[in-house]
């Protein structure tokens, strides 16, 4: 039996280009930062603090600023 919170790749991978369609709607450029960071929320269980979210973007140059900013834009996104 799986995890409530446990989701296959083929969804995640499903969900990811879900978010990234209301990404090219909304007119958000999609940068390396801004994707690296959907690829972890929708890949991982959350909630994240900004740190922890700094520390799983350890191969894309982002600091805690550009986090907030983008998690703002995606809370923005309707």
């Amino acid at each position: 039996m799986s995890h409530p919170h446990t989701h296959s790749h083929a969804d995640q991978e499903a969900r990811l280009e879900q978010v990234l369609a209301i990404l090219r709607d909304s007119r958000l450029k999609l940068t390396r930062p801004r994707r690296a960071l959907l690829e972890i929320l929708v890949h991982e269980h959350g909630p994240f603090t900004i740190e922890e979210l700094a520390l799983k973007l350890h191969d894309t140059p982002c600091d805690p600023a550009t986090i907030y900013r983008n998690m703002a834009a995606f809370e923005d996104l309707d």
